[in-house]
């Protein structure tokens, strides 16, 4: 039976067909895929002379029965048989030190039996096309077959070459060598016995303009009030006589502003009430504080005033000197101590009324105490509470007693 033109090319597009669907695996047709395993594995070696050590490295994994696959002279890439690959490493070690390794496997069975089925449906599509040479007629048919010839030749030749690859990486370890300079060696500074020791230089010392903050917080700014019910009461003896007392109402603030390091301090006390007389005081400071720490405050103030107890301590202009000193280490309690000494002017009956004063004419002291927890941001916190005081006053040759209640508050910035 002959063929024309058309029909040829028909029968080479069917063979053609046939072939490539032959090609695709066979899924459960077969038999179970080979197992071959390929290796890749990467290395960094950290050696001193990248140069020196590209030419070290490629000599010892030739003597390792290694393949250099391509190379520069900061990376390498090696292929050896795997049974090998843990003696290129001890040979490698003696060229610098193995900073980092890893090691991965692909299974190639399947991509070896795809080739391998392509090369078998190549070989029997050129049979077929061999056998229909006996069906063409003329010129055209012939070249026709020779051009599907050529094709399949050329494909058979495409999965025979990738097969060999597939075989030739199976049980092979290809190895990526990258070269890098060793770290420097890292030397720790002395350690200074202060801190801020560490951080002196002669760009510090010559600059007298910028300021330089501390790594610590320190309180620059605070502010301190509270409103008690007052008692003073005479414990008895001297120009007083027995049972001098009066209770009231106390109003007292204490604040620092900008301290840097040091700032204005300054306050006021005022006290009205009634008992064996009536109680008034009226004492504004005015000075300079400053913050001692995070947790310590200090304020020194002075100022003019006024206070009496009318029919026992008479009339006078107070002129006292008070340090004040505030401690904030519990986180619940907030202490404040204080005391004073100064002259009392426009009385007479006053003068000397202090026998354990430094050097004025009336002398104080006091705790005052706030229960409150500390709460607020790092740049400022805050306390209010219950708040309880206790002092000692001298005043006309006798002391006297002084408790106080109430609330207060305080606040300070760093």
């Amino acid at each position: 039976m002959a063929l024309g033109k058309g029909g040829l090319a028909a029968l080479v597009v069917l063979v053609t067909a046939s072939v490539s669907a032959a090609a695709e695996p066979a899924s459960g047709r077969g038999g179970p895929t080979e197992r071959a395993l390929a290796k890749d594995a990467e290395l960094s070696l950290s050696v001193p002379d990248e140069s020196d050590a590209a030419g070290r490295v490629q000599a010892l994994a030739t003597a390792a029965g290694a393949r250099l696959v391509r190379g520069t002279l900061q990376e390498l890439v090696l292929e050896v048989p795997d049974a090998r690959y843990r003696g290129l490493i001890s040979e490698l070690r003696r060229v610098g030190t193995v900073r980092y390794e890893r090691v991965t496997t692909r299974d190639l069975g399947a991509a070896l039996e795809e080739a391998a089925a392509a090369i078998r449906a190549g070989a029997e599509a050129r049979a077929r096309l061999e056998r229909s040479r006996a069906l063409a007629r003329g010129v055209s048919d012939e070249l026709e077959l020779e051009r599907a010839l050529g094709a399949e030749a050329a494909s058979s030749a495409d999965a025979a070459r990738r097969y060999a690859e597939l075989e030739r990486r199976a049980g092979v370890t290809r190895v990526t060598v990258r070269l890098v300079a060793p770290e420097p060696e890292r030397i720790d500074g002395p350690r200074l016995p202060f801190r801020w020791l560490g951080e002196v230089d002669a760009l510090r010392l010559s600059d007298t303009t910028t300021p330089h903050d501390s790594p610590r917080s320190q309180a620059s700014a605070f502010i301190d009030g509270q409103v008690q019910l007052r008692a003073e009461a005479s414990t008895g003896g001297g120009a007083l006589g027995d049972g001098a007392g009066a209770f009231g109402l106390g109003i007292g603030l204490r604040s620092l502003g900008a301290a840097s390091p040091v700032g204005l301090y300054g306050g006021f006390d005022l006290a009205l009430g009634g008992g064996t007389g009536f109680l008034y005081r009226l004492q504004p400071l005015l000075g300079v504080g400053a913050g001692l720490g995070r947790y310590v405050t200090v304020g020194l103030g002075a100022g003019p005033g006024l206070d009496g107890l009318t029919g026992r301590i008479p009339f006078g202009v107070s002129f006292p000197i008070e340090l004040s000193l505030g401690l904030d280490f519990i986180r619940a309690v907030g202490v404040t101590a204080w005391a004073r000494d100064g002259w009392v002017l426009a009385s007479s009956r006053r003068e000397h009324g202090a026998p354990h004063a430094a050097f004025g004419d009336e002398a104080s002291a006091g705790l005052d105490v706030l229960f409150g927890e500390r709460r607020g941001p790092d740049a400022s916190v805050n306390r209010a509470g219950f708040r309880v005081g206790l002092g000692i006053r001298e005043v006309m040759g006798a002391p006297m007693a002084e408790l106080s209640v109430g609330v207060g508050a305080r606040q300070v910035d760093f």
